[in-house]
Parts: structure tokens; C-alpha cells; sequence
């Protein structure tokens, strides 16, 4: 039985005793009516009613002790309910914490499977490709070949001259041995220029003598895709007369 009940059953204790104090009190004064005059009678009536009175206090007196319990009872079970409150909002705050850094750990784990596919790819990708450049100048075309049995895949070609760039072209894709011409007609048109300038050079009174032809010096930076999906690049310097 709980503090709350104590109190509802002393309560009704008291409520009955003073009850039955009272209902005795009044056939006794009833008899006395009769009996008038009688002092043991009148001494009687003041005991029971001391002792009536008495059985109040001390069931009162219980009472709010007890009231007194259970409300500090109540106050300490409201103390506890707001400390496990506050351990479960940390003990959320930490599950939450936790999840991002397993979240964060799978993201790191997939990177690292990443990578390591990607240097096994490495690793297997044994295919040799063989550029090749020719220049026809007639037609102002440097024609790049494939020399390998190999097909390149997603080829990006870029020619510069002087750090500008003259040629930019992409391809789905090379087969093997085969040719992509890259034209430009500013190829042909620095070779003759410079064929000019050593033409000068030669017919000057200086007695100064260049033995060479016309050229041009062009950079190919040139990157495509392997067959078995490896990214690869390479960059060329060549010079065409």
C-alpha cells in the first residue's frame, strides 16, 4: 500500500473515530439529562471527549507527517525523472554523434575501396598505345595514328604554338592503326614564314649561311581513355617542315 493510501485510511480512521466520539457523547448526555446532577457521569463525559479529541490530534498529526513524506517523495521522484531526462537527451546527443562517425567511416571505407580499385585497374591495364604524327603540309594536317591494336576511347587532342592554342579537337573514338587529321591552315603558313626569314638571312651581304628549312614547333597534349577504362595522357613536342 502506497503513502497516498495510508493518508486516505487515516483519514477515514479519524473521520469514524470522532464519529463515534461524537455519537456517544450525545446518548451519554441523554442519560446525563436524566441522571441530572450526577458528577462521575460528568467526569466520564470529560474523559471521553479528552480522549476524543486526543485520537483527532494524533491521526491529524500522522496525517501531515505523512503528507509530508509523500510529497517529499513526489519532489525527489520529479529530481530523478529530470535527471534521466537529461541522460537520455545526452545519451541521443552521443547515438547521434556516433552515427556521423560511422556514416563518416563508411564514406572513408568506400573512398579506400575506390582507390584501391582504381590502382588494381592500374596494375591490370597493361595496354601500350603508339601515337604517331606526320605533317602534310599541302594540305596544312597533321595526321595522328593510332600505332597500336588497341582502340582509344574519348580522345581530346590539343595543339599549341607560341602558348596559343591553334588545333583542338575530340573524338569518341581511335581504332587501332587508325588516323585522326587535325588541319589548321596556320600550320603551313608559319613553316612558309619561316622559310622566308632563312631565305633572307641567305641572300643578306653579311656572308652569313643558314642551312635549314622552314618549321614549326607545336606541343599535342593528347589524353584518351585505355580499353580497360583507365584515364591516360601524354604530351609531345614535334617540329613539321
Amino acid at each position: 500500500m502506497n503513502l497516498t493510501s495510508d493518508i486516505y485510511l487515516l483519514s477515514f480512521v479519524t473521520a469514524a473515530g470522532t464519529s463515534c466520539g461524537i455519537l456517544l457523547i450525545w446518548k451519554i448526555s441523554r442519560r446525563a439529562r436524566r441522571m441530572q446532577g450526577s458528577q462521575p457521569l460528568s467526569t466520564i463525559i470529560a474523559i471521553i471527549g479528552a480522549v476524543t479529541g486526543i485520537l483527532g490530534f494524533v491521526t491529524a498529526t500522522i496525517a501531515i507527517v505523512q503528507t509530508r513524506k509523500a510529497n517529499k517523495l513526489s519532489q525527489d521522484a520529479n529530481t530523478l525523472a529530470e535527471k534521466a531526462n537529461g541522460i537520455a537527451e545526452k545519451s541521443i546527443g552521443i547515438a547521434s554523434k556516433a552515427n556521423g562517425l560511422a556514416t563518416e567511416a563508411n564514406k572513408i571505407s568506400s573512398d579506400a575501396n575506390t582507390i584501391s580499385k582504381r590502382a588494381l585497374s592500374v596494375t591490370a591495364d597493361q595496354t601500350i598505345y603508339d601515337w604517331g604524327f606526320k605533317f602534310d603540309k599541302q594540305t596544312s594536317t597533321i595526321n595522328m595514328t593510332n600505332n597500336s591494336p588497341n582502340t582509344a576511347h574519348d580522345v581530346t587532342v590539343v595543339v599549341r604554338n607560341d602558348d596559343k592554342t591553334i588545333i583542338e579537337s575530340r573524338v569518341k573514338e581511335i581504332a587501332p592503326f587508325g588516323d585522326l587529321p587535325l588541319q589548321n591552315q596556320l600550320l603551313s603558313d608559319k613553316v612558309s614564314e619561316d622559310q622566308r626569314n632563312i631565305d633572307r638571312i641567305n641572300a643578306s651581304d653579311d656572308g652569313l649561311m643558314v642551312i635549314a628549312v622552314g618549321k614549326i614547333t607545336v606541343d599535342i597534349n593528347l589524353v584518351w581513355t585505355s580499353d580497360l577504362g583507365l584515364k591516360r595522357s601524354e604530351k609531345f613536342k614535334k617540329s613539321f617542315s
